[in-house]
């Protein structure tokens, strides 16, 4: 199989490094470019020694433009307004993307979807094989119990994530609307204070945790008056959403256009 030629974004993140040396370490991809703002800590550095590996002869740098022509594909983790500017320039050049931001809003949303109408992308809250059994799992049991079972949904995350509730979080609670005929929007409750907070009857309660360095954390509680069903995931390391990022990347080959999430590319 050709290699696939990766960009990744947001190089100097966290999720940046572990794309990076995911992408370095596999076989089948080659990494053609590294981004980052000029501002951040790894600009200017080699890609493979800021990752933690060996120097691959590729520099951190803030310039997509001249990067586009030699890929096939873009990982990227960064933020709403850096994903969406990205798309843009993705759609223009032809090259797929593979987008795990989170926290867009829906005009965001809505144009990642236009978007892939010119190129294929896949996007994803979490990128774990685990979250997205989970999502499905949530989706069936949802739909087997009745409303007498509540449906509560805890996640956890360190305290510097920005967005609240994350995104793997509100998949989930979309994942358990969708199965009960609910508008997510009406009936989700992302916060109970007061004397006045009694749970109407198909409430789905979002609650975020925030503290330390926990990875990702998410339970989806089903509570009746006689019982409670714990659905779990605990991501032990991010390279668990970089190798599905990658995988991700892998399966955009020799597709043109479409709008993909993580199902897709497990087949389930």
């Amino acid at each position: 199989m050709k290699q696939i030629k990766i960009i990744i974004t947001g190089a100097s993140g966290r999720m940046g490094k572990n794309n990076i040396s995911c992408v370095l370490e596999h076989p089948a991809a080659l990494l053609a470019g590294a981004i980052d703002i000029r501002q951040s800590a790894g600009f200017g550095c080699d890609a493979g020694a800021y990752a933690g590996l060996k120097p691959c002869g590729i520099k951190i740098t803030a310039d997509l433009d001249e990067l586009l022509p030699v890929c096939d594909a873009i990982i990227d983790f960064s933020t709403p307004s850096s994903s969406v500017e990205l798309l843009k320039k993705a759609s223009t050049a032809g090259k797929n993307c593979v987008i795990g931001t989170t926290g867009f809003s829906q005009e965001q949303e809505n144009f990642i979807r236009e978007t892939a109408g010119n190129i294929a992308v896949v996007k994803a809250s979490n990128f774990s094989c685990g979250i997205t059994l989970l999502l499905s799992l949530v989706n069936k049991a949802a739909s087997a119990l009745d409303d007498s079972f509540n449906i509560e949904i805890i996640e956890k995350h360190h305290n510097r994530k920005k967005d609240a509730p994350s995104g793997t979080a509100l998949s989930l609670a979309k994942a358990a609307a969708l199965a009960r005929g609910l508008d997510l929007e009406q009936e989700m409750c992302t916060g109970r204070s007061g004397s006045n907070t009694e749970r109407t009857k198909n409430e789905i309660g979002v609650l975020a945790l925030r503290g330390g360095n926990i990875i990702g954390e998410h339970s989806v509680f089903f509570i009746s008056d006689e019982e409670v069903i714990e659905l779990k995931h605990s991501a032990l390391s991010r390279r668990v959403f970089s190798a599905g990022a990658l995988n991700a990347a892998l399966f955009l080959q020799n597709k043109t256009s479409g709008f993909f999430t993580m199902n897709d590319v497990l087949g389930v």
